[in-house]
């Protein structure tokens, strides 16, 4: 069983751009080449997932916005269903977690 841990990723409006353009390409090509060698089965993301609990998204839903701007991607490159993504939130992540049915 292949385990990959990503931690504090701190999105926010203000990284959203860069998430977008620099962070999330990058990391889907790392993974590319670990799943090429032996499949990810599960994906841990840990500690902060949104910046200061989502402030800088002014009343959106900052944990659906991070659903889909990096778990789903994650989760449609590598064909890993969402029960196989595990989260162990940081101190800045208050509430949200499971909000988007994930």
């Amino acid at each position: 069983m292949r385990i990959v841990h990503i931690s504090d990723i701190h999105l926010s409006a203000n990284n959203l751009s860069e998430l977008r353009t620099f962070y999330l390409r990058a990391l889907l090509e790392d993974l590319r080449l670990f799943h090429q060698e032996k499949r990810i089965d599960v994906v841990v993301i840990s500690g902060d997932l949104i910046d200061k609990g989502g402030e800088s998204f002014a009343g959106q839903d900052a944990y659906a916005i991070f659903e889909k701007e990096f778990i789903r991607p994650i989760m449609e490159a590598f064909d890993i269903p969402s029960s196989n993504i595990l989260f162990v939130p940081g101190t800045t992540t208050s509430t949200g977690i499971g909000s988007t049915g994930m």
